[in-house]
């Protein structure tokens, strides 16, 4: 079982590492390359102690005092970044004027004996995901969750697509994680260039994860749909591939696409469950600072939190 941060722990606008016994942070910068460059196992990427990322000037778009709430103008501003960002993002090495696609780590922080590994804890994979392409002011380390939402559901597909097609252009990194939307599986089982898309992007050791949401609700999907999972039996049988499931609550308490029931009900399918965030603060006693939260919201709900 893979325990995923999900991009809590940044500093400048890059990932870290750190441990409950120590305050000291290591910050990894990751680029994708091109088809050619060589592959690279985790063992090979560089760890640095200081900053090395260096950004254009901050957008004014990006450079609001507080960061992006409930105004309606300036999410659908975002959201328009979002489109003209994404119609270049495969020529363009995933890096927009606004948002970029990033890899961050994810590591095996426990031994199969259960002991907490803390600075030694090994990358296992890296999650591809979206952040505003900035590494200080309100929006640094931010998703772009709330300019995604103001997608139409044809733009989440089409997003969904690009980050697929992207992991295909990064064949030197050898475990990525991608997460792709409830629905695309019922478009792969119709189109078999979607599907051969699919094929020709992901590897064994990637992390093809089940979104809990779809392109047309906001919230999470109470199940998944028969022509969705036949997609992802599809999938499976044609590439040999197991999937992962995104955001495992251990007791929702609702109804949940992604709960216990239907990972024993796809067993076979599955090789990795990824812990919901909110289950890693409380099962683990990790507390975040307001300005660590990457979706915009202090993260320590007191449901959440051990005690």
């Amino acid at each position: 079982m893979i325990i995923n941060d999900n991009g809590a722990f940044y500093q400048n606008g890059l990932p870290l590492f750190r441990s409950h016994s120590s305050s000291r942070l290591r910050p990894v910068q990751l680029k994708c390359q091109s088809r050619s460059a060589m592959p690279v196992s985790f063992g090979d990427l560089q760890l640095a102690s200081s900053r090395s990322q260096s950004l254009t000037a901050v957008p004014p778009l990006l450079a609001e005092e507080e960061p992006l709430g409930s105004r309606a103008r300036s999410r659908n501003d975002l959201a328009n970044a979002v489109r003209a960002d994404l119609a270049t993002m495969l020529s363009s090495g995933g890096e927009g004027q606004y948002m970029a696609l990033q890899f961050h780590p994810i590591g095996h922080a426990f031994s199969m004996s259960w002991d907490y590994l803390a600075d030694a804890t090994p990358v296992a994979a890296l999650e591809m995901l979206a952040r505003w392409q900035v590494a200080e002011g309100p929006y640094a380390n931010k998703f772009i969750g709330p300019a995604y939402a103001c997608l139409s559901p044809s733009e989440k597909i089409e997003f969904c697509r690009t980050n697929i097609l992207f992991r295909g252009t990064c064949v030197h990194l050898p475990s990525v994680g991608v997460n792709v939307l409830a629905d695309y599986w019922e478009i792969v089982l119709d189109d078999e260039t979607r599907m051969q898309e699919m094929l020709e992007s992901f590897g064994k050791q990637d992390l093809i994860e089940i979104q809990e949401f779809s392109s047309e609700v906001s919230q999470p999907l109470a199940a998944h749909t028969m022509k969705a999972i036949s997609g992802m039996r599809a999938y499976c049988e044609m590439s040999g591939n197991l999937l992962t499931v995104d955001d495992w609550i251990p007791a929702a308490g609702f109804l949940y696409c992604n709960n216990t029931d239907f990972i024993l009900q796809n067993l076979d399918i599955i090789a990795t469950i990824k812990i919901d965030i909110k289950a890693c603060l409380a099962l683990f006693g990790i507390r975040l600072l307001e300005n660590e939260s990457p979706n915009y919201r202090y993260s320590n709900k007191g449901r959440w939190t051990r005690r």
